[in-house]
């Protein structure tokens, strides 16, 4: 993750505008925006709980996907209110990234 990048920049909004035509037809009017929204906060929890936004950390990160999809997983099954399809969790969580990369947030 790039350490000059502002995370405030970031836009719950704008992040479903952007995920949202970029998933697969027919998962795209599946899961509400808060849905696609929920998906992007485990996101950052798995970041939080992986020493991403460390401060003093100045190692450059290495995201590990799948760890990443198949944490967001198991969060989404502990979460007796949460209903996604197991089969769309891996797009909507790759939508989340892409959103991400839009930013900048991560180097190339």
């Amino acid at each position: 993750m790039s350490q000059d990048n502002d995370f405030f920049s970031f836009d719950d909004d704008k992040a479903v505008e952007f995920i949202r035509p970029r998933l697969p037809q027919e998962i795209q009017d599946k899961y509400s925006d808060n849905e696609i929204i929920y998906i992007g906060d485990i996101v950052y929890d798995y970041y939080e709980t992986k020493g991403f936004f460390d401060e003093n950390n100045n190692e450059d990160v290495d995201l590990d996907v799948d760890d990443l999809i198949d944490f967001v997983r198991k969060c989404l099954k502990k979460d007796k209110d949460a209903e996604y399809a197991d089969e769309d969790i891996e797009f909507l969580v790759r939508g989340e990234l892409d959103y991400e990369e839009h930013l900048g947030m991560w180097e190339a």
